[in-house]
């Protein structure tokens, strides 16, 4: 689990206080790694609005008050990638108090790209060549009524 890097427990704390999330998020070691280029190169991480979701007392919204007094962190992340994708909201959900962490939530709005079956492919050739052979077919009809034209004078 990637934790607040550089900056004591109680600095955290005070920190979340005062709504400094970006002060956290800077010294995030996800994010540091991240950008770094260490760890998932590719994904995409939509922009973190919400407070740390990791370590509560279970059962309730209180930092870890335990003897471990473990430091508030993102722990739980949702990362994507591919093309046509756009992450419409990323949240947490702090009514749901069963565990130390809080769960979160994304939701995305993705394009597709529709694949023909081989069948469905099979099928589009056939048209095409049904529709040229019908234009060869009256090709060679307008060939041969000039032809015939022109043997018509000739035979009199």
């Amino acid at each position: 689990n990637y934790r607040i890097d550089n900056i004591e427990v109680d600095l955290v704390k005070k920190a979340l206080e005062m709504d400094n999330l970006e002060e956290l998020l800077q010294n995030d070691q996800l994010r540091l790694m991240k950008n770094q280029g260490m760890v998932f190169p590719g994904f995409i991480e939509g922009k973190i609005n919400f407070k740390p979701t990791y370590k509560f007392d279970p059962g309730t919204d209180e930092w870890d008050t335990s003897e471990k007094s473990r430091a508030p962190a993102w722990t739980d992340r949702i990362l994507w990638r591919g093309e046509h994708i756009e992450q419409t909201f990323y949240r947490s959900h702090w009514e749901y108090k069963m565990s130390d962490h809080k769960p979160i939530s994304a939701l995305f709005s993705a394009g597709m790209k529709l694949v023909k079956t081989r069948e469905e492919k099979l099928e589009e050739e056939i048209s095409a060549i049904k529709t040229k052979v019908e234009a060869m077919e009256e090709l060679l009809k307008l060939i041969y009524l000039k032809l015939e034209e022109t043997k018509a004078p000739n035979s009199k």
